[in-house]
C-alpha cells in the first residue's frame, strides 16, 4: 500500500479530519503530523500507521519549524506517495520542502476568504501559492466558485462535502410540551452563536442547551457554567450524533457575517441534522441557509445582529417535531457518497 503524510493543525480530534483519515487508512498507510498534546481525543491515531503530535500553539513559529523538521524526517525514511495539507496557513510554511511531491491541499477555511479576496482577487500571489499543488479540496460547489479562474480551469479542484457517515436511529419519542434543547457543537465562540443562546436561555427557562466541542473565548466559558447548558466536551462524531438524535430538537449553525469565510460556510452542522432527524437553526446572510429553505430542513433566522427573541422562541415552540426528513436526502448528503473523491484525489482509485 502507498504511504500518505497527513499534515495537520489540529491534534486528531477534528471532525472532518477524522473522516478523511478513516477513509485514506483503509487504502494507504498515513503518517499524521499534528499540533497539540496526547489525549483521549486525538481520535484518528488509532487508525494511523505513525501519529506525531507537536506541542503547542499552531500560530507558533518553533511549533511549525518542529512540525517540518518531523515531516522531513518521515519524507528521508518513508516512500511519501502524497501529502496532505489542511488550508494554505499550514501550507506556505512547507513550501520550499514539498517540490516534486505529490500534494494534496485541503481548504476547511480558506485564508483568502477570511481576508475577504475570494475568486481572481491577488490573482498573482495564488499562482505562487498553488503551484506546487496537485489536487485542491474544497467543501462545497459554492466554495469551488470562489476559487481563482485558472484553477477552476484546470482539472486540480475536488469538491468533498462535509457529509457525516450515513446511519440510521429508531425514531426517538416525542413529547408533546414546550420544552426546546438545542445542540451547539464544533468551534464554540461569540461569532458561532454563543450569545445568541445566551439570550435564549436567559429569557426562558424551558429552554436548554447541549454544548459540545472547543471552547474558543470568555463568553463561551460563561455560556457552558449556565444552569440551563450541559456541557460535554469534545466527542467522536458518531457519538455525539446519537446523542443529538435522542435528545435534541434543533442544532445551532449561525455564523457573524464578518468576512467571506463565514458568508460562505459550508457547516457540517446542516449534514448532520439530516442525519439525525432534527432541524438546523441558520442565519439568513450564510449562503447555505438557502439550503435549509429549499429543503424546508430548519429555521432560518433573518438577520444575525436583529433577533426578535420572543418571536424566535415561539416559533422554536410552534415548529418542533414539524420537520420531515426523507431517506432519500440522508444518502445524497451522507459520506458514503463522497469518499472515493479523497481516495482518487491522492491516486488510491483510478476510475
Amino acid at each position: 500500500m502507498k504511504n500518505i503524510l497527513f499534515i495537520a493543525p489540529n491534534d486528531g480530534s477534528d471532525t472532518r479530519i477524522n473522516k478523511e483519515v478513516i477513509s485514506l487508512s483503509k487504502n494507504a498507510y498515513v503518517y499524521y503530523i499534528g499540533i497539540g498534546e496526547y489525549k483521549n481525543i486525538s481520535f484518528v491515531q488509532k487508525h494511523c500507521t505513525g501519529f506525531f503530535l507537536i506541542p503547542g500553539k499552531n500560530n507558533s513559529a518553533l511549533t511549525i519549524i518542529k512540525q517540518i523538521l518531523k515531516a522531513i524526517r518521515i519524507l528521508i525514511s518513508h516512500k511519501i506517495s502524497s501529502i496532505h495539507f489542511i488550508n494554505e496557513h499550514s501550507f506556505i510554511f512547507f513550501y520550499p520542502f514539498i517540490w516534486n511531491k505529490y500534494v494534496v491541499l485541503d481548504l476547511f477555511d480558506s485564508i483568502f476568504l477570511t481576508l475577504n479576496k475570494p475568486k481572481n482577487q491577488w490573482s498573482i500571489i495564488k499562482r505562487i501559492i498553488y503551484l506546487p499543488v496537485n489536487k485542491v479540496i474544497v467543501t462545497d460547489e459554492n466554495r469551488r466558485g470562489l476559487l481563482p479562474d485558472f484553477l477552476n480551469e484546470s482539472n486540480k479542484v475536488v469538491v468533498l462535502e462535509n457529509f457525516p457517515n450515513y446511519f440510521s436511529l429508531p425514531k426517538k419519542n416525542k413529547e408533546k410540551n414546550n420544552k426546546i434543547t438545542i445542540l451547539y457543537s464544533g468551534t464554540l465562540m461569540e461569532r458561532r452563536g454563543t450569545n445568541i443562546l445566551f439570550n435564549l436561555v436567559n429569557k426562558d427557562h424551558q429552554i436548554k442547551i447541549i454544548c459540545a466541542g472547543w471552547i474558543k473565548d470568555y463568553e463561551t466559558k460563561k455560556l457552558i457554567n449556565h444552569p440551563s447548558v450541559n456541557y460535554l466536551g469534545i466527542m467522536k462524531q458518531e457519538e455525539l450524533l446519537k446523542i443529538t438524535a435522542h435528545q435534541c430538537d434543533y442544532i445551532l449553525s449561525v455564523y457573524e457575517p464578518l468576512h467571506m469565510q463565514n458568508i460562505n460556510a459550508s457547516p457540517n452542522k446542516i449534514y448532520d441534522s439530516i442525519m439525525c432527524d432534527v432541524p438546523s437553526i441558520i442565519n439568513n446572510e450564510v449562503k447555505i441557509s438557502s439550503f435549509v429553505k429549499e429543503e424546508n430542513i430548519g429555521i432560518v433566522l433573518n438577520n444575525y445582529y436583529n433577533i426578535d427573541y420572543n418571536s424566535f422562541i415561539e416559533e422554536l415552540k410552534t415548529r418542533k417535531d414539524t420537520f420531515i426528513f426523507s431517506n432519500e436526502l440522508k444518502y445524497n448528503n451522507s459520506w458514503n457518497m463522497v469518499e472515493s473523491r479523497l481516495l482518487k484525489a491522492h491516486g488510491l482509485l483510478i476510475n
